[in-house]
């Protein structure tokens, strides 16, 4: 029997800043879809497709920032509520829990949510050949075969735009990962701790 492939790949359509956008206008005690989300958001100058609204309220949902209801409806947890607080107060701490919750995800969540364990990987990867950065094709091709190695059993897919997902959420970082050179990566540092 041929093996189903099990998707890696991390989603790139669901953008940091949609996710916090979303986290300023949902309700306390109202559901929310995409569409209203979509509306609400472009209402206030934000533009976001459909599509990424859809994946951005996917992606939160996955990260337990809000829960599901029915097919397309969500409502914002406890920890969405805590995460909204942090982007509109501590940014710099939100983005630091954002990261831990991509990366941690896999071990939190028992192993099941494999697109977390790309994301952790690809952080590994770009810690480990810091201060260089390869390029994304060299990052995904070191992503994939660590994916088929670790993961024999199944037939890991992981998307090309993994890396490019990944880099988004690292670049929110503050004090940075990323070295930028005209708004393009250019190396990775350690991140100084401020007191």
């Amino acid at each position: 029997m041929p093996r189903s492939p099990v998707p890696f790949h991390v989603q790139h359509i669901a953008r940091p800043a949609h996710i916090e956008r979303i986290l300023g206008i949902a309700s306390d005690d109202q559901p929310f879809d995409p569409g209203s989300i979509r509306l609400q958001l472009a209402q206030e100058g934000y533009q976001v497709t459909l599509d990424g609204a859809r994946r951005s309220l996917d992606m939160g949902g996955k990260l337990g920032l809000f829960e599901k209801v029915d097919r397309s409806s969500y409502t914002l947890t406890a920890r969405g509520q805590a995460c909204r607080s942090l982007a509109l107060y501590r940014r710099e701490v939100y983005c630091d829990v954002m990261h831990f919750l991509l990366f941690a995800t896999w071990e939190l969540g028992g192993h099941r949510d494999y697109w977390s364990w790309s994301y952790a990987r690809t952080c590994e990867i770009l810690w480990r050949d810091r201060p260089a950065i390869k390029g994304r094709k060299s990052i995904f091709g070191q992503l994939s075969a660590e994916a088929a190695k670790e993961f024999p059993d199944l037939d890991p897919v992981v998307g090309t735009e993994t890396v490019y997902a990944v880099t988004n959420w690292l670049r929110e970082l503050s004090p940075p990962f990323f070295v930028l050179e005209n708004d393009k990566l250019a190396a990775t540092q350690e991140r100084e701790v401020l007191g």
